[in-house]
């Protein structure tokens, strides 16, 4: 027989051996946790990697950026004998369209030319104007390339300006530059001129010995709502609009001599100065953004997106209001943010939702090129 001190021996190596496997069972528990978070927690950084690789090159590859769906050429909407039109030189964004230039547009009233906005390509974009309809090569005399109105001193409406002055002086332009916009437009002309002082000077000391005039630029920094120029073809009037945080930034309205009113709204949502701006215009020119395709925008935060859209973007049903307040005539809808999907994409799909949001016929979807 065991004696009373052998067998509490035996029942002490029973427990540490039960203790040793609950031990054992309990650390392989723990791996197995460890490990398998180590893999869920890879698994999430290669899908976030994957996320943002994909969101990193997704602007590039857009539905609205393929081929099939940018081969409509350029219209002629003018009403006959019109001596008055507008002209799209450029109805992008600042996603990269190898179709559409960044926003640009000029009016030309009897002849003489006045732009609107200077986006990427601009000068580019007059050459494909006059390429659709010869007859706009008279109007874009390289001598009377000489107004231009900003509306505001986002990129995407600016980034043209260096070429649509400096390339027009290399061909030979010598006319000055007279160029309204919001405050910070001084300040912007005289950087770019400072930016390029060595390709300026080669043109005004080098062999071709150029006149200044062409290099010569007098800003106008628009403070107040009203006409701010007028002479013999058109009157210029600016009213103050809402986009994002920009204080400073402005809707157009040119009434030219032969009666015909065009406006152009710039970015934004609709706001007092944006429907004074259109008021009974024959035609307005006017940015648009989906909201059935919201969650397909590739640049912003799904969580944001609605908030930052609607801080800086006008929206179908907005749009409609704005027509029906305002009592414009013929809508253009420029600027036009449309995140489809491939399988869903329409070139004309935001102008079919404006429609089904309320906006009224006429109503078009720009192409470069067009005149109205």
């Amino acid at each position: 027989m065991l004696s009373k001190v052998q067998i509490y021996i035996l029942k002490i190596k029973n427990m540490v051996s039960n203790m040793a496997k609950k031990i054992a069972s309990i650390s392989a528990m723990i791996l197995c946790v460890v490990i398998f978070s180590g893999l869920l927690a890879l698994a999430d950084e290669q899908q976030t990697q994957q996320r943002v690789t994909s969101l990193g090159g997704a602007e590039f590859t857009l539905s609205e950026n393929l081929p099939q769906n940018n081969n409509t050429a350029p219209t002629n909407r003018a009403p006959k004998g019109a001596k008055s039109f507008a002209v799209v030189l450029g109805a992008g964004t600042p996603l990269p369209n190898p179709y559409k230039m960044g926003p640009s547009f000029v009016v030309v009233s009897n002849g003489y030319p006045y732009f609107i906005d200077c986006g990427e390509g601009a000068w580019r974009g007059m050459s494909k104007a006059c390429i659709a309809h010869g007859w706009l090569t008279n109007s874009f005399d390289l001598n009377t390339l000489k107004y231009l109105f900003i509306t505001h001193l986002h990129c995407d409406h600016t980034v043209g300006i260096p070429s649509w002055v400096l390339n027009a002086y290399k061909c030979g332009s010598k006319a000055s530059k007279e160029i309204y916009g919001p405050k910070g437009t001084e300040a912007m002309m005289k950087n770019i001129m400072a930016a390029w002082k060595i390709d300026i000077n080669d043109m005004l000391y080098g062999v071709t010995k150029s006149s200044k005039k062409g290099v010569t630029i007098a800003t106008h920094e628009i403070d107040d709502d009203g006409l701010i120029y007028q002479d013999k073809n058109v009157k210029v009037y600016a009213y103050r609009k809402y986009h994002g945080n920009i204080k400073d930034n402005f809707a157009y309205r040119f009434e030219c001599e032969d009666g015909r009113i065009f406006a152009f709204t710039g970015d934004g949502f609709s706001c007092p100065g944006l429907l004074q701006a259109c008021k009974d215009a024959d035609v307005a020119f006017v940015e648009v953004m989906s909201k059935e395709n919201i969650a397909d925008v590739p640049w912003a935060n799904k969580a944001q997106v609605e908030y930052i859209t609607h801080n800086y973007h006008m929206w179908p049903e907005e749009l409609a209001l704005m027509q029906k307040e305002s009592g414009l005539k013929k809508l253009v809808l420029i600027h036009e943010q449309n995140f489809a999907p491939v399988e869903k994409y329409s070139r004309l799909g935001l102008l079919e939702e404006c429609k089904r949001a309320g906006v009224k016929e006429p109503v078009f979807s720009s192409v470069d090129g067009d005149v109205y």
